[in-house]
C-alpha cells in the first residue's frame, strides 16, 4: 500500500551541483543531460583525469572522482583544481593541475567550495536563452529545442518510412574498432540486443509508434579525417567549430568520393535533412563543451546536395560500446522536433523528470540501454495516438461516467482548453513492462501542456506532469521522479480542482495556468494493471493530502489524531530567506513537533524538535533556501490544532544603474542594459530616459515571450524625456533606445 508510507520513504535533497558554468558557442546548441557521467581527459603531463560531470550543455559541474572542482585553463592547457572567485560568484583556476604530483599542494584547497544556486540558475538561464535568441536569428538553425508547434492536433506528424544518415568517422592517429556492420545492426536490425542493449534506434521509435514510425539510417563506411583527431579536439577552439568542420570533410566525401545521392534521405518541408548522425572513434579525448563533445547543434553553413540541405546534427564518439539512450534523445529533437524537457539552468530535474525519453528517461545503467517512451503529448504531435476528447465543450459526445485506458498503448485521453488552443490534460497508463519497464513508478499519469510553458521555468514548463503525492519533488530536485508520483487506488485515486492539493502555481491539481477551473475531474482510479478504471466526472471529494503545502504565514489546520498517528507539511523556502519558523497551537491533547529540511523528520531524525507537555509547540532554524518539512506527531489524542510556517527575507531596496549612449539620426538604436538584457522575479521596473532637447528619442520596454522579443510598453512622446514604470512579472526584459528623429548624447537610468 503505498499510501501508507509515502511521507517515510522520501530521500533527501540530493547534491548535484552544478558549478564550472562556461559560455558556449551559438551552434552548439544540445546534448543530452550527464547525470554522475564519467569521463577521462589527458593532462599536459600525459597522464589522465578522469572527471565527474553533473549537467547538459548549458551548464556543468566538473569535479574529481574525490569531488574537488575542476576548471580547465588555457595557460595550463590542462584541467587546474577550482578555487572560489574573489566575490565567490564564480569557480577560477588555483593555477594547480590536476595532477598526481600535485595532491601535496591540495591543503589551502576546499573541494567542499561551491557558488551560490541562485547564480548557477542565473547562468544557466542566461546560457540556455543565448542559444535560443541565436537560433532564432538563424544562427546555428536548431528545430524544437525551446518550444515546440503545439498545436493540439499532431501537425508535427512523423509516420511512415524515414531514412536518416549515419557517417562513421576515424582519424589518420586513431581507427575505428566497431565494425561498421555492427553499428548497422545498432541503428538498424529487429530483434537487436548488441552491447546490453534491449532493441535498435529503428527498434524503439517503432515501439513507442506502435509501428507507425519506420526510422532506418543510412550507415556508411568509415572516413578517415584529414587531420588527426588532436586537431579537432583542440579546447582552445570554440565549442563546435572543429565538429563543423569535421562534418563537413565527411559530407564533402560522401558527395564527391562515394556518389551518395543526398535525396533518398528524409527531410522536412524546408527541404533540410531530418536525421544527420555522426559517429567518431575513441573517446571524446577533452573535456566538457570542448572539442568533439557530444552534442546537438545547427551548422553556421549548410551543406547542400541534390537538392536538400544539412543544417543540424548530432555527434558522439563510439569508445568501445554503444549504448541508444543519447541517439534517441537526439532523435527526439532531430526527427520529431521534441523540445528537451529536463532544466537547462540545473536548479531542478524537470517536470517529466525519469518518466519521459526527452528528460531523463534515457540515461542510467538501464534506461541508456532500454529508454522510456515519450509522454503522450509527443506522441500525438507524430501521429502516432488516437486521442479521445473528454471535455463536453470542446466534444459533444465526450464520453463521461467509467471509462478505461489499456496501459503502456498509443491511446490517449484529453481534456482541452477551449480557451485556448495550445492548452489540455492528458490521460494515460503505464505498467513496468515492455518499454516502459524503467519508468519510476506505474499507473495512471496525468500531463498537463500549455504553448506558453518553456523548459527555463521548471514551475511552468511546456509539459507538465501532475505528480500523485503533490510534492513536486523533481521540480524541487529532490529527486527524477519516484514510486508516488502516478494515480493509482492504494496512492492516490483523484485528480480534481482542489485534488491532490488546493491552490495555483506550484499545487497539484485540475485549473487552467490562469488559475480557472477546467471542470476536469477523475475519480475511483483503479489499482495499477493492464487495463485501468477511472470514472470522468460526478465531483471529485477531496482527500487529505499526503503531505500538506503551507503557504509562508498562513495558518492551516491539523487534522485531529489519535495517540501515535503523524501528520506532515511542508513549507518551500526562498533563496534570501534569513530563518524559518513552525508554530503549532491549539492547547488541546499533547502533539509534538519534528522538523527537517529536504526530508520527513522523525523524533531521532530531526534538525528542530519540540516537545512540551501540551500542543503548543515552536521550531524555529536558520534558514537557507529548500524544502522545510514540519511533523506534528500525536503522543496523546488531539483535535482542534493548527500549524503556521513562515520565514523572513531581506528584501532591500532598489538598484538604479545609469548608462549612457549616443544615437546618429533617425531609426538609430542602442538597447539596454549594456546592449544585451536581464532577467527580473517580478515587481517594478522603472526606465527614465533624458536625451538631446532637439531631438525625438523614444523608450520601449521588450519582454521575451513565445520565442521573441514583445513589447510590453512604450514611451513616444514627441521629445527625448521618457520615462517608463512597469509592474513587471517574472522573465527577461530589455529596454529599447530609439530615435525617431535628431542626433545626440543620452542617459539612460534603470531601476529595479
Amino acid at each position: 500500500m503505498k499510501k501508507q508510507h509515502v511521507h517515510w520513504l522520501k530521500n533527501g535533497l540530493k547534491n548535484a551541483a552544478f558549478a564550472g558554468a562556461c559560455m558556449l558557442s551559438s551552434q552548439a546548441l544540445a546534448s543530452v543531460a550527464y547525470v554522475d557521467h564519467h569521463y577521462s581527459v589527458k593532462q599536459p603531463d600525459g597522464s589522465s583525469l578522469e572527471i565527474v560531470l553533473n549537467g547538459s550543455s548549458h551548464y556543468g559541474d566538473q569535479r574529481t572522482t574525490d569531488g574537488y572542482p575542476l576548471v580547465y585553463d588555457k595557460d595550463k592547457k590542462g584541467y587546474t583544481y577550482a578555487k572560489l572567485s574573489s566575490n565567490g560568484e564564480k569557480f577560477v583556476s588555483s593555477g594547480i593541475l590536476a595532477i598526481k604530483a600535485n595532491r601535496s599542494k591540495l591543503k589551502g584547497l576546499n573541494k567542499d567550495i561551491d557558488i551560490p544556486r541562485s547564480t548557477k540558475v542565473a547562468i544557466g538561464q542566461r546560457n540556455a536563452l543565448k542559444r535560443q535568441i541565436h537560433k532564432e536569428h538563424g544562427e546555428g538553425q536548431n528545430k524544437g529545442q525551446d518550444k515546440v508547434n503545439t498545436q493540439m492536433t499532431g501537425t508535427l506528424a512523423l509516420t511512415g518510412e524515414v531514412k536518416g544518415l549515419t557517417i562513421l568517422i576515424q582519424f589518420p592517429d586513431q581507427t575505428g574498432t566497431i565494425a561498421q556492420s555492427d553499428v548497422n545492426n545498432y541503428a538498424n536490425q529487429i530483434g537487436y540486443t548488441g552491447f546490453g542493449n534491449s532493441q535498435s534506434i529503428r527498434g524503439y521509435f517503432r515501439s513507442v509508434s506502435g509501428d507507425k514510425l519506420d526510422y532506418t539510417n543510412t550507415v556508411t563506411q568509415y572516413f578517415t579525417a584529414s587531420k588527426n583527431k588532436s586537431y579537432y579536439t583542440d579546447p582552445n577552439v570554440g565549442f563546435g567549430t572543429r565538429a563543423q568542420e569535421l562534418i563537413h570533410e565527411a559530407l564533402t566525401w560522401l558527395k564527391n568520393t562515394q556518389g551518395y545521392n543526398f535525396s533518398a534521405l528524409s527531410t522536412d518541408s524546408s527541404g533540410n535533412i531530418r536525421g544527420l548522425n555522426v559517429f567518431y572513434a575513441g573517446e571524446t579525448d577533452g573535456g566538457w563543451s570542448q572539442g568533439l563533445w557530444p552534442h546537438m547543434g545547427g551548422f553556421n553553413q549548410s551543406f547542400c546536395a541534390n537538392g536538400v540541405c544539412a543544417t543540424q546534427y548530432q555527434i558522439t564518439n563510439m569508445s568501445d560500446a554503444l549504448s541508444i539512450g543519447t541517439f534517441i534523445h537526439e532523435s527526439g529533437h532531430l526527427i520529431a522536433d521534441w523540445p528537451d524537457l529536463y532544466d537547462y539552468d540545473g536548479s531542478s530535474d524537470g517536470s517529466a523528470a525519469g518518466f519521459c525519453v526527452m528528460g531523463y528517461g534515457a540515461i542510467g545503467e538501464q534506461s541508456r540501454f532500454k529508454p522510456v517512451p515519450p509522454n503522450g503529448y509527443f506522441r500525438q504531435l507524430a501521429g502516432w495516438e488516437t486521442t479521445t476528447e473528454l471535455n463536453p465543450a470542446v466534444n459533444s459526445n465526450a464520453p463521461t461516467g467509467t471509462l478505461s485506458h489499456q496501459a503502456n498503448s498509443n491511446t490517449l485521453y484529453r481534456w482541452s482548453n477551449p480557451n485556448k488552443a495550445d492548452e489540455a490534460f492528458y490521460v494515460e497508463t503505464y505498467t513496468k513492462s515492455g518499454q516502459s519497464e524503467f519508468l519510476p513508478d506505474e499507473g495512471l499519469v496525468v500531463w498537463h501542456v500549455d504553448g506558453d510553458g518553456t523548459n527555463s521555468n521548471e514551475w511552468h514548463p511546456l509539459v507538465q506532469m501532475e505528480h500523485a503525492d503533490a510534492a513536486r519533488d523533481p521540480e524541487k530536485k529532490v529527486n527524477r521522479g519516484d514510486q508516488f508520483d502516478m494515480y493509482d487506488a492504494s496512492m492516490q485515486d483523484a485528480f480534481g480542482y482542489s485534488v491532490p492539493s488546493t491552490g495555483n502555481n506550484r499545487s497539484t491539481n485540475s485549473r487552467w495556468w490562469n488559475g480557472a477551473d477546467s471542470n476536469f475531474e477523475i475519480s475511483n482510479i483503479g489499482a495499477v494493471a493492464n487495463t485501468m478504471n477511472f470514472t470522468v466526472g460526478g465531483g471529485v471529494v477531496d482527500p487529505e493530502p499526503v503531505i500538506v503545502e503551507l503557504t509562508n504565514g498562513a495558518t492551516t489546520s491539523v487534522a485531529d489524531l489519535t495517540a501515535g498517528q503523524n501528520k506532515a507539511f511542508r513549507l518551500d523556502v526562498p533563496a534570501g530567506a534569513t530563518n524559518v519558523t513552525f508554530t503549532l497551537t491549539g492547547n488541546n491533547g499533547d502533539a509534538d513537533l519534528y522538523v527537517k529540511k529536504g526530508a520527513v523528520g522523525t523524533s531521532s531524525d530531526n534538525d528542530c524538535k519540540s516537545t512540551g507537555s501540551n500542543s503548543n509547540e515552536t521550531c524555529t532554524l536558520a534558514a537557507t533556501e529548500g524544502v522545510y518539512y514540519a511533523v506534528v506527531d500525536a503522543y496523546s489524542s488531539f483535535s482542534g490544532l493548527q500549524i503556521k510556517g513562515e520565514y523572513t527575507t531581506d528584501t532591500g531596496g532598489g538598484n538604479t544603474q545609469r548608462y549612457t549612449g549616443n544615437l546618429t539620426g533617425a531609426n538609430d538604436k542602442d538597447i539596454h542594459p549594456d546592449g544585451s538584457y536581464f532577467q527580473y522575479n517580478g515587481g517594478t521596473i522603472t526606465g527614465v530616459l533624458s536625451g538631446p532637447s532637439n531631438a525625438d528619442f523614444d523608450l520601449v520596454l521588450f519582454k521575451w515571450s513565445n520565442s521573441r522579443w514583445t513589447k510590453v510598453v512604450g514611451a513616444e512622446t514627441a521629445s527625448s524625456e521618457e520615462s517608463i514604470s512597469y509592474n513587471a512579472t517574472s522573465g527577461y526584459y530589455q529596454f529599447e533606445i530609439k530615435s525617431y528623429s535628431g542626433s545626440g548624447n543620452y542617459t539612460f537610468d534603470l531601476t529595479k
